[in-house]
């Protein structure tokens, strides 16, 4: 632990409550949420948010904001604080991918999608690159994923899609517990709000918990 920081230098976090995570080069602060934190081999970090959102910020000014706020919370006996940084956070927008038309569909019912770059390649609506220099900080929200670049002090937002909700759920991270982990029902509410059109995933539903029979004792 990094101040209020879980580190991670390699491999993947799953995070569900209000628990910053660091790796070598960035903090994810957070005020409770859902989200992954994942340090690549070559040294990128990942952060993929499925509730909620994070402000991502370079780790060393970062860190020394979170020092900061915990010395001078537990010396006015205020409660612990999470980090914002210094700067005024980014609010990016990106908007989900619209469906392509089906080919088989009478063209004159399609509706105009018009000539701007955004409609005519959807997967550039659902990506954006921005600075991540030390006095940055980024807000990544619901349904985001941020891939950092610290060298080159830039960051790729992108939009999750229903295939990474999936993945998350039946990976090793969640995957192979009996009972219905804390924050299932979170999930699957923010799926619903970001796929409204797309059926909910079977291992978002609610786990039914069999009723026990009482057992009965004959008279012989």
């Amino acid at each position: 632990m990094v101040g209020q920081c879980a580190q991670l230098n390699r491999g993947t976090l799953l995070v569900n409550g209000t628990l910053n995570g660091c790796s070598t080069t960035t903090v994810a602060g957070v005020r409770g949420t859902i989200y992954t934190l994942e340090v690549t081999e070559e040294g990128q970090t990942i952060v993929q948010v499925f509730e909620g959102e994070v402000v991502v910020e370079p780790q060393t000014e970062a860190i020394d904001v979170l020092e900061e706020e915990e010395t001078q919370s537990q010396e006015r006996g205020f409660p612990e604080r999470d980090s914002r940084g210094t700067s005024e956070p980014k609010q990016l927008g990106l908007k989900q991918a619209e469906p392509s038309p089906d080919p088989n569909s009478d063209p004159s019912q399609v509706p105009n999608q018009g000539a701007t770059p955004d409609s005519a390649n959807p997967s550039e609506a659902t990506t954006e690159t921005v600075d991540f220099k030390p006095d940055s900080a980024v807000i990544v929200a619901e349904g985001q994923q941020i891939t950092v670049d610290a060298e080159q002090e830039e960051a790729v937002i992108t939009a999750l899609t229903p295939e990474d909700f999936v993945e998350l759920l039946e990976g090793p991270l969640i995957s192979g517990f009996a009972a219905e982990l804390p924050g299932i029902s979170d999930l699957r509410g923010a799926f619903e709000r970001l796929f409204p059109d797309i059926p909910v995933p079977s291992s978002l539903l609610p786990v039914s918990v069999p009723v026990p029979i009482p057992s009965l004792r004959l008279p012989f």
